[in-house]
């Protein structure tokens, strides 16, 4: 059961993004005409190109045009909604921002894509960006053996058209590689379909290449195990651990997304227990980000000068409309009308300058923020881990600490760019005939002087390739490592000789 757990929560994990929740929508393999399809392009279009305020600046405008464009021009024959879903929702994820994405609905998920005609590879991956690590012993083939083609795709071609289907802050290849490490059955399925059969070339461990065809397993097969890595700790919002030996204190943040009460409540109970310690792990791998509120909460804490946080706003360059059902986000019980009317009194309040925000230049607007910090704060050093998947506020995080100059980053880069973080509004659209959910960013951080996207790179970049990775955590093995290191004391220098000594 552990490993049909495994297959499923790691391919939930992506499926999120991708709900909706209760839908009208008729199922049953439904099929939209091409005159609909294409009324749905036009307002999706219409939609990121006047509401999100970034709209051309990873994906150029006129790469975004053309690309509607070239849909509706191959779309000439109804479709059911998985072909349409195949089409729409790269056309949305080049934007490339987080917050924007195309989700499904109950009833694509159940009846569109049905888990039982999805196969999986029976064995663990680890994908790299020019091959697969194998982590399971199956088929005769040994842990460790690399993948370099499946099905005669070579590694680079399937991560290049898997990232079609996620969404990331530009062009953030640890985003992807986390994603595709996640869910790679549901991502191959949408990209390149299913199939009974695999043909791989391997490259063994002694350097020979081979080719060899495998048998697929179901989704639903109970042998199948599917990146079991940190499963465990799925629910789990906050885990502490004290390292007296270190005087060291291990805090994971799973995300931002908690109520300010409960996040306020175990950072407080945090910061007491490190009080004595001289190093702090904040781990935030796997965090997605949440309340910007707790993130700065978080930052009070941990910075002791006053945090100076301008932030250069875009906001959308027309009043946002309802071009499609809104819908609420959160569960508010406002209707769409509403909600469109509140967000356009807030994006109102950055064009009359009011409050604390100023006008810059170019349409940016910049909010000056001055937090006092905590004086009760830490005061050691502080060790953050991340990876791909550390995005949105828990990126911010990592990215006002760097700042700060007295962080170490430990991992790989996590899926947020250098003062461009977006913001994700209480409210979707429902486009009209898909049923498909349709997230939009409104508000944008720009830092005006930086025109390129600029990525946070870890001082010590990490990967572990160990086929037992997802039963040892060596990232923080080499952390507690390096603390260790600095526990230390120096090595005696060796007593000059009598040369050196007339030298000097």
């Amino acid at each position: 059961m552990r490993k049909f757990l495994s297959c499923f929560f790691a391919t939930l994990f992506l499926f999120a993004q991708f709900s909706v929740g209760s839908s009208t929508a008729a199922a049953g393999w439904i099929k939209l005409t091409v005159e609909e399809m294409h009324e749905e392009l036009d307002i999706t279009l219409d939609l990121l190109r006047d509401q999100h305020p970034n709209f051309g600046h990873h994906t150029s405008k006129k790469e975004v045009e053309q690309s509607f464009a070239d849909a509706k021009k191959a779309i000439v024959r109804p479709l059911n909604l998985l072909a349409y879903y195949r089409i729409l929702f790269p056309l949305v994820s080049q934007i490339g921002e987080f917050h924007t994405y195309l989700g499904g609905n109950d009833d694509f998920l159940t009846d569109e894509i049905n888990y039982a005609k999805i196969y999986c590879l029976p064995f663990t991956l680890k994908f790299q960006p020019q091959f697969a690590v194998i982590g399971q012993n199956d088929n005769d083939i040994p842990v460790g053996t690399h993948i370099v083609k499946i099905n005669r795709k070579s590694i680079p071609e399937i991560l290049e058209k898997t990232g079609r289907y996620i969404s990331r802050d530009g062009l953030g290849e640890n985003a992807a590689l986390y994603h595709i490490n996640k869910g790679f059955s549901f991502l191959h399925f949408l990209a390149f379909g299913s199939r009974k059969t695999y043909v791989l070339q391997l490259r063994l461990p002694d350097g020979n290449i081979v080719t060899k065809t495998v048998q697929s397993v179901s989704y639903y097969d109970e042998t199948f195990a599917h990146n079991r890595e940190r499963l465990g700790q799925l629910g789990q919002n906050f885990e502490t651990v004290t390292l007296q030996e270190l005087e060291a204190i291990y805090f994971r943040i799973i995300s931002f997304g908690v109520s300010p009460e409960k996040f306020e409540k175990e950072i407080g109970s945090l910061i007491k227990k490190a009080k004595s310690a001289k190093h702090l792990i904040l781990d935030l791998r796997d965090n997605p980000g949440g309340r910007s509120g707790n993130a700065e909460f978080l930052l009070r804490h941990l910075i002791h000068n006053p945090i100076y946080a301008p932030r250069y706003f875009h906001t959308p360059s027309k009043k946002l409309k309802a071009l499609a059902e809104v819908k609420s986000r959160v569960g508010l019980s406002k209707n769409g009308r509403e909600l469109l009317e509140e967000a356009n009194e807030f994006i109102t309040l950055f064009k009359k300058g009011k409050s604390l925000i100023s006008l810059v230049s170019n349409g940016n607007y910049r909010q000056g923020m001055k937090k006092n910090p905590s004086s009760k704060g830490f005061r050691g050093q502080i060790h953050i881990l991340v990876n791909g998947g550390t995005a949105s506020a828990a990126s911010g995080v990592a990215r006002h600490l760097r700042d700060t100059g007295f962080v170490t980053l430990y991992g790989s880069a996590p899926n947020g760019t250098l003062n461009r973080g977006c913001s994700q509004p209480s409210h979707f659209y429902r486009l009209r005939y898909s049923y498909f959910k349709l997230s939009v960013a409104w508000l944008c951080r720009a830092n005006k002087i930086m025109q390129t996207t600029q990525f946070i790179e870890p001082d010590y970049p990490f990967v572990d390739l160990e086929p037992d990775r997802h039963e040892k955590d060596r990232l923080l093995e080499f952390v507690i490592e390096k603390i260790q290191q600095l526990h230390q004391p120096p090595l005696p220098k060796p007593k000059p000789s009598n040369k050196q000594l007339k030298a000097s």
